[in-house]
């Protein structure tokens, strides 16, 4: 399910049955979406659980990149009281299908944890690397 805005496309939600989950069929959805990247309509939005490790990899793999963090994003109403949880906003451009994924911006290997730029212990986005 997305959007189509004036200069961008929204994935409100991308889904892959349990049983179906490595098999390449996420991947195809995610590749019909990422052919509809244009001149007029130049990137793709995508915003994932902080909790879905498994979302935020996959995304990267996919040449997806961690652009900031939306506070208290998705609403969990299934608890008595509800519960908030925040956002990664990842966002593809055709330019990323080009660049090197292997390292961080400032050179740092990344690895398996490293989704976009680290978190600084406030909870806050930073544009520093680690190390």
């Amino acid at each position: 399910i997305y959007i189509k805005h004036k200069d961008h496309y929204e994935i409100l939600n991308l889904v892959v049955d349990k049983y179906l989950k490595r098999m390449g069929g996420g991947t195809q959805l995610l590749d019909k979406m990422k052919s509809k990247v244009t001149k007029k309509r130049t990137h793709l939005l995508f915003d994932i659980r902080e909790s879905n490790l498994d979302a935020q990899i996959w995304l990267r793999k996919n040449r997806f990149m961690a652009t900031g963090v939306a506070r208290n994003f998705f609403a969990d109403h299934s608890a008595k009281s509800v519960k908030y949880e925040d956002a990664f906003n990842f966002v593809y451009r055709k330019e990323f299908e080009n660049e090197e994924f292997g390292t961080s911006v400032c050179g740092h290997v990344s690895g398996h944890s490293s989704v976009g730029p680290r978190r600084d212990n406030q909870r806050n986005w930073s544009g520093r690397c680690a190390g």
